[in-house]
Parts: structure tokens; sequence; C-alpha cells
């Protein structure tokens, strides 16, 4: 369940891209209108590298992005609940035929996804929340679209905390183990956990 309410998390947050615009002070006005003007996210989902197979997959509207994980080191913090360094990638896809060379007709939408790419750094960079730990950016790497589209890679770097062994193992120890009632006659009687509710 780790990964996945990270994902939930993490739409979530992209999805409300007006509300962290309307936070940044009016002193950063210019940078506020800015990115104003980038296009929403309209496509999230896991990377299994779809770019590279766009004839084979189901079609999508960009920009879109696309969430990885990988770990970087487990560290074991006792009762079976261990500290995981994440290393977070979201690959950031954008199908356009816009030109960024000086004096194109459609330089300004090529710009559009040069600031994506820094709203979503500014975004994530520094940001804690539910499911993970401070996230700090660590990289920003062109990737090959194969296609006419852009495709960049930004890397974060976080830490999760996992406990879903020590659930599992407290539900475990607790199944199908008779536990003795007492009542007030002293009359011994056992009961199966999974039918003491019924009691």
């Amino acid at each position: 369940m780790i990964w996945t309410d990270c994902v939930k998390e993490f739409e979530d947050i992209i999805m409300r891209k007006d509300e962290f615009l309307s936070m940044i002070p009016d002193e950063y006005e210019d940078i506020r209108d800015r990115l104003k003007q980038v296009p929403s996210i309209k496509h999230l989902d896991l990377w299994h590298d779809q770019i590279s197979f766009l004839d084979e997959e189901h079609e999508f509207p960009t920009p879109a992005i696309f969430f990885e994980f990988n770990t970087l080191g487990i560290t074991d913090n006792g009762m079976l609940t261990q500290r995981i360094i994440t290393q977070i990638d979201f690959h950031i896809y954008y199908e356009t035929f816009t030109d960024t060379y000086a004096g194109a007709i459609m330089q300004e939408d090529a710009y559009n996804f040069l600031d994506l790419i820094t709203l979503y750094g500014m975004m994530f960079h520094g940001r804690s929340g539910q499911c993970f730990g401070t996230m700090r950016r660590t990289g920003i790497q062109r990737e090959d679209s194969g296609s006419a589209g852009n495709l960049y890679r930004i890397s974060f770097e976080t830490e999760l905390s996992d406990y879903s062994a020590v659930e599992l193992s407290v539900l475990t120890e607790m199944l199908n183990k008779n536990i003795a009632i007492e009542d007030a006659k002293n009359d011994n009687s056992e009961t199966n956990v999974d039918n003491l509710f019924s009691l």
C-alpha cells in the first residue's frame, strides 16, 4: 500500500496546481503569472516506457506525467519496520511540434514546456506529505522520446517508512488463536478469535 498511497498523494498535489500558484507571494507576481500559462497535466500513470511504444499503447492526452519508483537503500528499524530511501522519477511528456529556436512562431509554447519542468520541480522539491518524507530534487534529464514529443525526467530522493510487514504480522498472529473467557461462575470456555465479536 505504501506505493499506491504515494501515487494517490502525488496525483492530488499535481491536480491542485492552481492552489499552489495562489500561494506564491505577490513579490513574485511575474513568476506566478508566467507559471499560470503552463498547461495543466491531463494524464497521470505509472512509468513503463510508454513513450517508446506509442503505436502499441492506449492513447493518452498530454502533457502527461508518469511515476517511477526505485529503492536506493533499505534500513531495518526493528519490529519489522523499514526505512526506504527512494528515488522517484517524474517522466514529463508533452507531445508538441513547437520549435525553440529564436523567432519560431510556436516558440512560446515550447517555453511553456520548459516552465512545466520548472513548476513541478518547485511543487515537489522540499515538500513532504502523509506518505513520503521531504523530497529533494536530484536531477533533471532529457530523455529520447523517439517522436515529436518532448520527454524530460525530474528525479527526487525521499525517505519512506514501511509498516506493512508489521501490520500483516500482527494480523497473522491473531488469526485462529483460542482465547479463554472466564465468567462469574469460573466456568472456563474457549472461543476462536474470529468469533470473538459475535459473542
